[in-house]
């Protein structure tokens, strides 16, 4: 199983179970309702920093796991709210459920959509680290756009966490005889000399 294996199984096995686990379980382990609640707000809120900033786990695949795994945990919280007696809670619970269920009937018919959004997301080369910084390259457009080219986005490594320092595109039709490899050397080079 590749990476993008992973990140599209998963969304689709994520989408579709999640409803149909949360509603099966939501009335079982009441004496954990609060840590659900606490452990999907935790998850979420993290998994939101990630999205909206240049920190993130090290490799694409580990972020959309987390982020499959906040939704799930999530998912869960949710549902559980539409068990509770209070009508206030019951019902901020009912309409909080309502995406669970629209998100997976609309994953079947945008299915190629997300094959070529999840497709821009892969890999295409990585060098090895080196003094801390690492380079990883994707390619994007082509089949969304008219053109297309290589992102080279330039990391700093620590233990579990990585830092988007410097991110270049190189298209196509600009730079003809760009190669995942020299896009590496020339965004890294880049970055050092900002750094």
């Amino acid at each position: 199983m590749n990476e993008f294996d992973i990140q599209f199984y998963g969304l689709y096995l994520t989408l579709l179970l999640t409803p149909s686990i949360a509603l099966l379980i939501r009335r079982r382990f009441t004496r954990y309702d609060l840590w659900f609640g606490v452990v999907a707000s935790v998850l979420s809120a993290i998994s939101l920093i990630f999205w909206y900033s240049d920190v993130s786990l090290r490799g694409v695949t580990t972020d959309i796991v987390g982020l499959y795994l906040s939704y799930f945990v999530t998912g869960i919280a949710v549902f559980k709210m539409t068990a509770f007696r209070n009508r206030a809670a019951k019902l901020s619970g009912c309409i909080a459920a309502f995406p669970f269920f629209v998100l997976p009937a609309l994953a079947i018919p945008l299915f190629f959509g997300v094959l070529l959004g999840l497709g821009d997301l892969q890999t295409e080369y990585e060098t090895d680290r080196e003094e801390d910084y690492y380079c990883r390259v994707s390619v994007y457009g082509n089949a969304t756009t008219s053109t297309g080219g290589y992102t080279a986005r330039v990391y700093e490594a620590y233990a579990v966490l990585e830092y988007q320092r410097h991110a270049v595109n190189f298209e196509n039709t600009l730079y003809p005889e760009m190669t995942p490899e020299l896009s590496c050397k020339r965004a890294l080079s880049a970055a050092k000399k900002a750094i």
